[in-house]
């Protein structure tokens, strides 16, 4: 997984519990693309208090998926629910060549829901 990626879903899952300051630096840098002298510039420390910052924040939001594991169990749950999703459309698709089969709606609306919880 791309780091950035895996740092912006760390954030997602556990940004509230860090500090105010912290969450701003991290927002601006992997949220916003800032880059650390232009966060250095709008925050008004160092570059290198910035990397400090975001450096430590990545260690406690990684310290948190570690003991908590909620991105591991979301990713997991959401390859779960792809696998079901695509024998739903292998169940729909061999009941569209039978015939008297209705089972397709209701097939499409528990799809949906599927999908809709991994949202």
């Amino acid at each position: 997984m791309d780091k950035t990626f895996y740092n912006t879903m760390l954030y997602d899952f556990y940004g509230e519990l860090l500090s105010e300051k912290q969450k701003q630096i991290y927002e601006m840098y992997y949220l916003f693309n800032y880059s650390l002298a232009e966060v250095s510039e709008r925050i008004g420390i160092s570059r290198q208090g910035v990397r400090e910052s975001i450096l430590k924040s990545e260690k406690t939001l990684q310290n948190y998926e570690q003991k908590l594991s909620l991105i591991a169990d979301y990713l997991a749950k959401k390859q779960e629910v792809q696998q079901l999703s695509s024998k739903i459309d292998e169940i729909a698709s061999n009941c569209r060549t039978r015939p008297n089969c209705d089972f397709g709606p209701l097939l499409n609306e528990i799809k949906a829901y599927l999908l809709n919880s991994i949202e």
